[in-house]
């Protein structure tokens, strides 16, 4: 044979070897891309594949899935209408970053939750809603007068929840009620003044209250409508929050005294004055049982009788303004100065218990079961409620709102427009930490 044919023969040899893998892979491959193919475009075979597979126990909570189904109730910059700064909800000793929502505006004032949802509003009276998770619900920017109008209107006031409304004043004298399902306008309605202090709420008379600052007037209205139910006239400038509890609304002034008004009228029941010099009140009031809790201008922290009308104790724990709500649980008051301290005190003679200092311009207290939650400047801190020894801190970018508390979160707003969920850490961390 000669080396002509040879060489055809080994020619048609590669070939025929060359047809025959493609064949075998032709074979071996086919079906399986005919399947894959096949598999989305065909609903009736997916969902016998589903059907087939047996359901599979839930996996055990995660830290952050019981944070959100936990719900609290946080009505009010301070909790509930009595402003006590107090829940019961539990929080381990050491806290993660849950989730962090960029909103562009700062967050100042602090946030209000109820159910499942949460609620923060920017000085250019922008209020937004949060669920749990931290995603945006609806996002509201209020305006003047009417929804046409390209007047921008600011607030430095918390905002507040109740009857399924949120309330916010803005500063041109304008209280607006907002669904808190949808953001949509439920009324809006005009005021003589400018409220600086939270909107409160009295559930049996379905009533809420505003505080206009310059004239101290209180305000009392349908909580439907915004209708006026009364005017009760101002003694001084009011700059605080009005406490609401039984029958009651007390609030302080620069008239050196508490004030206790009836809420059926309006009518007042007692103005307990502040004796000597510096006893202007500028902060919020908190009310347990027949007592209330204030501190005032020149340092001094106050326990007064509301069914007496006398003051039942008063004592200075500082050289600076004491401008913070009260923080009241069993036996204790706590409550910060402008110089950074943290005082804790008893509550039946105002003797000191403990006192720690966290430094900068601290906000005011709030107990979550058996430990204090306070901000400091860019800082939120966890301490213990018997002895005020600090557990747990962080820094965050900006100087921080008061907190919330959301179920099982610590919800803080911050001037570098974020908002940020706290939740108990994973066992890991809390074993490193230990």
């Amino acid at each position: 044979m000669n080396a002509h044919i040879k060489v055809k023969l080994k020619q048609i040899a590669f070939v025929l070897l060359g047809i025959t893998c493609i064949v075998a892979a032709l074979f071996l491959f086919w079906p399986e891309s005919t399947k894959r193919k096949e598999a989305p475009d065909s609903p009736e075979l997916v969902e016998t594949i589903r059907s087939a597979v047996p359901k599979q126990p839930a996996p055990p909570q995660t830290n952050q899935e019981e944070a959100v189904s936990a719900k609290t109730e946080w009505n009010t910059y301070h909790g509930d209408t009595a402003l006590t700064g107090t829940v019961d909800t539990h929080f381990s000793s050491v806290l993660e970053r849950s989730w962090q929502i960029l909103l562009g505006d700062p967050v100042e004032e602090a946030p209000v939750a109820v159910d499942d949802r949460i609620f923060v509003v920017t000085p250019r009276a922008r209020v937004v809603a949060l669920s749990l998770e931290g995603e945006i619900l609806w996002d509201r920017v209020l305006q003047s007068h009417d929804d046409t109008s390209s007047q921008s209107l600011y607030t430095e006031a918390p905002i507040a929840c109740f009857a399924s409304m949120l309330f916010v004043a803005t500063d041109d004298g304008q209280l607006t009620a907002l669904d808190v399902e949808s953001g949509d306008l439920r009324w809006r309605t005009d005021l003589d003044g400018y409220a600086h202090g939270t909107i409160n709420y009295h559930e049996a008379s379905q009533s809420v209250f505003v505080l206009e600052q310059g004239s101290g007037d209180l305000l009392c209205m349908e909580s439907d409508t915004g209708t006026l139910r009364w005017r009760s006239k101002g003694k001084d400038r009011a700059d605080g929050s009005p406490s609401v509890s039984g029958d009651k609304v007390v609030f302080g002034s620069c008239a050196s005294a508490l004030h206790v008004v009836a809420v059926k009228d309006g009518s007042y029941l007692h103005d307990i004055k502040i004796e000597e010099g510096g006893g202007q009140v500028a902060g919020g009031v908190a009310i347990q049982g027949e007592f209330v809790y204030a501190g005032c201008r020149d340092g001094r922290v106050m326990r007064a009788n509301l069914q007496e009308g006398v003051m039942d104790w008063i004592h200075s724990v500082s050289k600076t303004e004491v401008f913070s709500t009260p923080a009241l649980q069993g036996d204790l008051l706590l409550i910060s100065a402008l110089d950074g301290v943290l005082h804790g005190l008893k509550q039946d003679t105002g003797e000191r218990v403990w006192q720690h200092v966290l430094g900068g311009e601290t906000g005011s207290p709030v107990i979550v079961d058996d430990k204090v939650v306070i901000v400091s400047d860019d800082s939120l801190f966890l301490l213990a409620l018997e002895d005020g020894t600090r557990l747990w801190e962080s820094q965050l970018a900006g100087y921080l709102s008061g907190p919330a508390i959301a179920g099982n979160m610590i919800v803080v707003g911050c001037e570098d427009g974020t908002v940020t969920a706290f939740v108990a850490a994973s066992t890991e961390e809390k074993e490193a930490v230990s």
